[in-house]
């Protein structure tokens, strides 16, 4: 039992070339082995039952001729007999005695005498490597009258014999051979796709995620490398983006830790300032101080909100509620809200959405979008300018928004670089407003939310429109 466990355990251990090798090697050698021992031992058998059969039948013939010869003791009709046995030339030899021994006739007396009838008496069938050896008693008359003695060769038959053995080991040989060559090559042929699985496997742990596996066969192995592979584009995919995504976040944090320094760099100076040297400020400086602290209180509040909202969105952590929404009372809403930043730059905000235009939003999302692209449309626009937001019906699936301005617009550079994570877009506005571009960073993630898209048209010195869609309510 334990010799079999591990054996079990050693099978185990093989590469599947070897186990399918030795799974079909070793039945077919125990096969051969078996043909090789039980054909020639079957023949045989039969061989000798048949020299029995016809030595049997050649003593009654005989005996039955000389019986009664033997009981009147007429030699020549005994010499007749033999001569007929003397013409079958597998007989070696013929001795007929009396009961008590004594020898009568023969043919071929001293291979009898050296074969058997003076030393094995009580034996009526014999075998030896070459000869067949009989003895019948002879009747006459329901009386024993004699004995007769045959031996008949076997050397043919043995040579026979050992032919057909060596054919069959010969041939066993070659079909083992035949077979173990034919056996190791479907279990090569079936075992390097697995190999080239294995190597795939070892190269892309290694970092080759690029790496593919190569078999174009339609049998279950090409199916499992099919999906196998497909399995790797959808990973390499994954793992690119995430590398992007990681990038981009690098980059962004790095942008955000730039834009957070600024507004503490002036507080600081300017609490030290106020620290330092209140007793020497006049009421008007310290107006002007204060008035700086809560402007770079106001920006610093801002670009945390903003960063906070982009923050939650990337995390999933704002519901996402959309409902129907009368665009130009929304608009109207936020024109109201922002109007005080608008005034103190002379700014005109005009809504050309007509009333009773719907969407289906979300409304928080949607307000902050609109809020965003009206405070960086009057950031950058100059004194006495104009924003217009208009609408427009796509395919009646879609209402496109703009906010446009007159301001200072845009740049090539400034204009692709907007919308992204992983670049600082650095332009202050008309009134030296600062500006981080987070607030186009949310609105673009807010409206994608919503199924919509965003872009921007701009030309230097001549203004901006910032275009975004989100779906209309149907009647």
């Amino acid at each position: 039992m334990n010799l079999l466990k591990s054996l079990n355990r050693k099978f185990k251990n093989l590469s599947f070339r070897r186990k399918f090798v030795f799974s079909f090697i070793i039945p077919i050698f125990f096969a051969s082995l078996f043909i090789y021992l039980y054909i020639p031992a079957r023949i045989e058998t039969q061989a000798h039952a048949f020299i029995a059969d016809k030595t049997e039948g050649i003593s009654n013939m005989t005996s039955y001729a000389i019986s009664s010869a033997l009981f009147y003791e007429d030699k020549e009709t005994i010499k007749e007999s033999f001569n007929i046995i003397k013409q079958d030339k597998e007989i070696l030899y013929a001795v007929v005695t009396d009961l008590s021994n004594e020898l009568i006739f023969y043919y071929n007396q001293k291979l009898a005498e050296e074969n058997w009838y003076k030393n094995d008496l009580n034996n009526q069938e014999a075998t030896n490597t070459s000869v067949f050896k009989y003895k019948k008693v002879i009747i006459y008359n329901n009386n024993k009258v004699g004995i007769l003695y045959l031996g008949v060769s076997l050397t043919n038959i043995n040579k026979q014999i050992t032919e057909v053995r060596t054919s069959i080991a010969t041939i066993s040989i070659i079909c083992f051979i035949i077979a173990l060559i034919i056996v190791y090559g479907i279990g090569d042929y079936l075992s390097k796709p697995l190999e080239k699985i294995e190597e795939t496997i070892g190269k892309i742990s290694d970092g080759e995620i690029s790496k593919r596996l190569e078999y174009n066969y339609n049998d279950e192995i090409g199916h499992f490398a099919k999906s196998f592979n497909q399995m790797l584009d959808e990973l390499e995919n994954t793992l690119t983006e995430l590398k992007q995504i990681n990038a981009e976040k690098d980059k962004f944090f790095s942008i955000i830790a730039h834009d957070l320094k600024s507004p503490f760099a002036g507080f600081l100076g300017l609490t030290q300032i106020m620290s330092e040297q209140m007793q020497n400020l006049s009421l008007n400086e310290i107006q002007d101080y204060s008035k700086s602290l809560k402007e770079s209180a106001a920006n610093l509040y801002k670009l945390l909100e903003n960063l906070l909202e982009w923050s939650r969105m990337k995390r999933g952590l704002i519901s996402f509620s959309p409902d129907n929404i009368i665009l130009s009372q929304l608009v109207n809403q936020n024109i109201e809200i922002i109007a005080e930043s608008a005034k103190q730059k002379e700014i005109t905000i005009t809504s050309s959405i007509p009333e009773g235009t719907m969407a289906i939003a979300d409304s928080q999302m949607l307000n902050t979008v609109i809020r965003n692209l009206i405070s960086n449309a009057i950031k950058f626009t100059n004194h006495n300018g104009e924003i217009l937001i208009s609408s427009e019906n796509i395919d009646n699936d879609m209402i496109k928004i703009s906010v446009k301005d007159n301001g200072i617009g845009m740049d090539a550079v400034i204009l692709g670089n907007l919308f992204r994570v992983d670049v600082k877009v650095s332009q202050r506005g008309t009134d030296n407003e600062p500006s981080t571009g987070i607030g186009l960073l949310l609105c673009k993630e807010f409206v994608y939310k919503n199924g919509g898209e965003i872009w921007v048209e701009s030309t230097e010195g001549k203004g901006s429109t910032f275009h975004f869609t989100v779906p209309v309510l149907k009647n």
